[in-house]
């Protein structure tokens, strides 16, 4: 095990699980600390179950930043009734909160969403960009950087389906400069592909802990997480990352 120290940087609560949760457990089981930064951590109630969660999977210190989820979407407003929105953060102050969190941890290893928004989500790519500026801005460091990285195949296909409804794929986030076509053609491939089949337990009985946000996601997210962990293997036995700027991996 190379890893001893990992920090996983997510936008908002259930992320850390739903997206990376196989992942974060293996790296735990297997000795590392790991550690979970949330950005957007919501109110009492969803901090509770980010913590829950994270317990679940073996992490062992959260921390949470107090900014707000942004839509997916143009909404025509600029602030929500809690704060700033993520998708409207400067990236320069985004980044230095983020740093100093990354410095007072001291990983080894920092995982956080793709540079696409994994699925499109304009917080989810506020933050990774976030997070590669902190950790160029914070050279030398030791630490390596990974993304999450999908099957080319699913992310076309999750494009397709947003335009076949319709939507302009273009122009998302509160205010239409979120460009998810040209993120996906600008993203990182792939450099590695880690096992986690054998902890994909784990996840589910963390993921337990969203059953509502679950309820309101899509349905081929509702059909996954309904399916056993014999099915899911198919989907997430293997997480895809990527490297942006790094040589050489730490996480094989």
């Amino acid at each position: 095990m190379n890893v001893k120290r990992l920090l996983g940087v997510f936008a908002h609560p259930d992320d850390e699980t739903l997206l990376a949760g196989a992942l974060l457990a293996r790296y735990a089981a297997g000795g590392a600390r790991v550690g979970v930064l949330c950005a957007a951590p919501g109110g009492d109630v969803t901090r509770d179950r980010l913590r829950a969660a994270c317990t679940e999977l073996g992490v062992a210190t959260v921390s949470t930043l107090r900014y707000s989820g942004s839509p997916a979407w143009p909404d025509g407003s600029r602030r929500d009734v809690m704060g700033l929105r993520l998708a409207e953060v400067r990236q320069d102050d985004l980044a230095g909160r983020i740093a100093g969190q990354i410095s007072e941890f001291q990983p080894d290893a920092v995982l956080t969403h793709s540079t696409y928004g994994d699925y499109g989500h304009p917080d989810h790519a506020a933050v990774c960009s976030a997070v590669i500026r902190a950790m160029r801005e914070m050279q030398p460091s030791s630490a390596r950087l990974f993304t999450l990285s999908w099957p080319d195949r699913l992310v076309r296909l999750n494009l397709r389906m947003m335009r076949l409804r319709g939507a302009d794929v273009t122009r998302m986030g509160p205010h239409g400069d979120f460009n998810l076509a040209q993120a996906v053609a600008d993203a990182p491939k792939r450099s590695l592909s880690v096992e986690v089949s054998q902890w994909l337990g784990i996840r589910k009985a963390a993921s337990r802990v969203y059953l509502e946000e679950i309820s309101r996601g899509p349905l081929p997210l509702r059909m996954l997480e309904r399916a056993p962990v014999a099915l899911q293997r198919v989907a997430l036995g293997r997480m895809g990352l990527a490297e942006p700027g790094v040589a050489k991996s730490l996480l094989r």
